[in-house]
């Protein structure tokens, strides 16, 4: 009986694989007259909802400045708030109140000196005096937020004999709210904290018909997050600008219309790596690389034949505008030069800041993101249901997971050499994670019109064809071998 014909081109994650596997997939050149299979796994992709919207927004720039102008009056205000508060809990309460207020980018040398202050006194602090759960979780929680180890037994006081939290505490909402947020900041092997996300989930589910609040920050910090959220909006909508016309300019979207045209929702992402205006310049590469990074993805998942991927992907590995003239298809051409331009362009940006090895970097990931990609479209072509191991090594890179990493570091200053080398090594173990971040996201949504399956399924199937398992016993075990259950 054959092979089932599935095609491993699902919109799942994607991940980091070994690199001898690019030297295990042989890439060869097709001719341009070879023969080629007309069936394309066309997507049914919901057009773009936002059109020029972006580039036609006015800007009252005398507003901005006047904004700006306030923004920094307070700023020096609440400076004066840090310097001249002299309770160290009061302190970090403030900073907690920066924090939740997204003001805190403001403050980020003054923020670390006060805590590198207290941060060895604090714990002593915690056991003389007596603070409730809430406080206490909220410098936990400050503490570990901005990396600064505090030890977890700053809640052994909330504990009874046998180590349990006390029963007492489930009528605190606000304290337990503070410690499940606490709980989030864990790390292996902190059992008060694991019980801490028990005990607190628990609870906060019985009371979710309880209404808690924590006390409003200060008219100060109120106004002055309300003005700044404002002036940051107002940036965010004249780099959307800014880059709607780059797109509109560059002209792909419309000339390879099978994929999606995500120039919006890229820069949404940009905005929850880095926010800070600072980031701009940051956040304009990223969107750019990762634009055309999908469509790439759609191109290899939703328009083009084996054969034609096989060229692109042949072309990809010299990295030459020459390989233009051999590529069989027109989208492929189109596709090709705006891949050599657009990483061109934020090459000659990053090398005339001195960051030439950013891009280094990030065109060398790409190589090999289109070689795993290639191998699920020949897994495809062939009917071939790989085994568990095989799928995952392959999954692990064409999540494209480091790639994505590296083009949100390649705008960073602060990302310098070592950064980079540190990702080429590994040492990072950003492949395991990703990994277990593939495993968790396991789906089971119909791809309609495309005979496609998502990556989900077919991890599952897989891991059945190789242990020879139920798919139940597969979503089970494949979760724990990884170490899994519980993650979201």
């Amino acid at each position: 009986m054959p092979a089932p014909r599935v095609n491993f081109r699902g919109r799942g994650p994607r991940c980091l694989v070994s690199t001898h596997l690019v030297d295990s997939v042989q890439v060869s050149q097709v001719p341009a007259n070879t023969h080629r299979e007309t069936f394309r796994p066309l997507a049914d992709f919901p057009p773009d909802i936002w059109g020029d919207y972006f580039m036609s927004l006015s800007f009252n720039n005398s507003e901005l400045k006047s904004s700006s102008k306030q923004v920094e009056a307070l700023k020096e205000k609440v400076k004066g708030m840090l310097k001249d508060c002299i309770d160290q809990v009061e302190k970090i309460m403030l900073i907690n109140d920066l924090c939740r207020l997204g003001l805190s980018y403001h403050f980020e040398d003054e923020i670390q000196e006060l805590l590198s202050y207290h941060f060895h006194s604090m714990s002593k602090l915690i056991d003389d005096e007596d603070l409730d759960l809430h406080t206490v979780a909220t410098i936990f929680q400050v503490f570990r937020l901005h990396g600064y180890p505090m030890h977890h037994d700053v809640f052994n006081k909330f504990t009874d004999d046998e180590g349990e939290f006390k029963e007492e505490l489930a009528s605190d909402v606000k304290g337990l709210i503070r410690l499940y947020e606490a709980s989030q900041f864990r790390i292996n092997g902190e059992k008060i904290l694991d019980e801490a996300l028990v005990f607190t989930t628990k609870h906060l589910q019985s009371s979710l018909a309880k209404q808690s609040t924590d006390e409003s920050p200060n008219e100060t910090l109120l106004n002055f997050a309300k003005l700044d959220f404002n002036r940051v909006q107002c940036l965010y909508q004249q780099e959307l600008g800014t880059l709607s016309s780059w797109s509109k300019e560059m002209n792909i979207a419309s000339r390879l219309p099978y994929a999606r045209n995500r120039m919006v929702e890229i820069f949404f992402w940009a905005v929850g790596f880095y926010f800070e205006p600072r980031y701009a310049s940051a956040r304009n590469i990223f969107a750019k690389l990762l634009i055309i990074l999908g469509f790439i993805d759609d191109t290899y998942d939703a328009y083009g034949t084996f054969e034609e991927l096989e060229c692109f992907t042949h072309a990809i590995q010299r990295w030459d505008i020459c390989a233009l003239d051999q590529l069989p298809e027109d989208y492929l051409k189109i596709l090709y030069g705006a891949v050599l331009n657009v990483y061109d362009e934020v090459d000659r940006m990053e090398s005339n800041n001195g960051r030439c090895y950013s891009m280094s970097f990030t065109k060398d990931e790409l190589k090999k993101i289109v070689v795993s990609y290639l191998m699920e479209a020949k897994w495809t072509k062939e009917g071939y249901m790989p085994t568990f191991d095989e799928y995952l090594e392959i999954a692990l890179h064409s999540s494209a997971a480091v790639l994505v990493i590296a083009q949100v570091l390649v705008g960073m200053e602060e990302a310098d050499a070592n950064v980079f080398e540190w990702l080429r090594t590994g040492e990072s173990k950003i492949s395991y994670r990703y990994k277990s971040h593939s495993s968790s996201l396991r789906r089971h949504r119909d791809q309609r019109g495309r005979g496609k399956e998502r990556t989900g399924c077919l991890w599952n199937k897989c891991y059945m064809k190789q242990y020879g398992v139920s798919k139940e016993e597969a979503i089970q075990d494949s979760g724990e071998d990884l170490g899994l259950h519980g993650m979201s």
